[in-house]
């Protein structure tokens, strides 16, 4: 029976660690997990009172946390919302590729805990027939070709088509530059090696 009550207060408390509690540092939860893991090792042995010891510092660390965490304020509720929802499609390579020639609204809303909304973005982005994020159209006679890699800064997440880098980059250069923008939003390094790659294959 104390094994059945040490697995589910173990489990428990990292249910609710994995959650997360609205503190720095989730000592409270983190602690009554290792606490209760610590207790099911050596509940029988004659190593116990170090499990003992831990629960008395959580708890305090704890105690102190919970003190502290009283006067500081309530975080805001962020929603994310795309229209259209199905802006992605599934690839074996790159695991989801933006749908291409699409025009997806992005809105993101912080709901205050005092009450009101504030926006944090509220944009249109336009993705080309390549399912890149558009950058101005190649002329065919510039000097020299820039590609943009990256994940959702390299994108522009939260700013228009003409605010990107790689729409900038080419608009300052006065059409000497063209330039092309591989970043999506969740792309890590092996992705963005294989994204060119995918868009040669795809579009050749």
């Amino acid at each position: 029976m104390k094994r059945v009550v040490l697995i589910a207060v173990t489990l428990g408390a990292s249910f609710a660690a994995i959650q997360g509690l609205q503190t720095p540092f989730p000592y409270v939860w983190g602690g009554l997990a290792l606490s209760a893991a610590l207790l099911f090792r050596w509940a029988e042995g004659g190593a116990s009172w170090v499990a003992y010891n831990l629960i008395f510092v959580f708890l305090v660390l704890g105690g102190i946390e919970i003190y502290l965490d009283q006067g500081s304020p309530s975080k805001p509720r962020i929603v994310t919302t795309h229209d259209p929802e199905d802006r992605n499609e599934e690839d074996d390579i790159l695991g989801y590729f933006p749908i291409p020639s699409t025009r997806v609204y992005k809105r993101k809303v912080a709901y205050l805990p005092e009450g009101g909304e504030e926006i944090i973005i509220d944009k249109y982005y336009t993705i080309d027939e390549n399912s890149r994020r558009i950058t101005p159209p190649r002329r065919g006679d510039e000097s020299s070709c820039v590609l943009f890699f990256g994940c959702s800064l390299t994108f522009g997440s939260g700013v228009e088509d003409e605010e990107v880098a790689a729409h900038l980059t080419a608009t300052l250069s006065q059409g000497r530059v063209a330039t092309i923008n591989f970043g999506y939003p969740g792309y890590m390094a092996r992705t963005k090696c294989y994204r060119p790659l995918r868009t040669i294959c795809w579009t050749a």
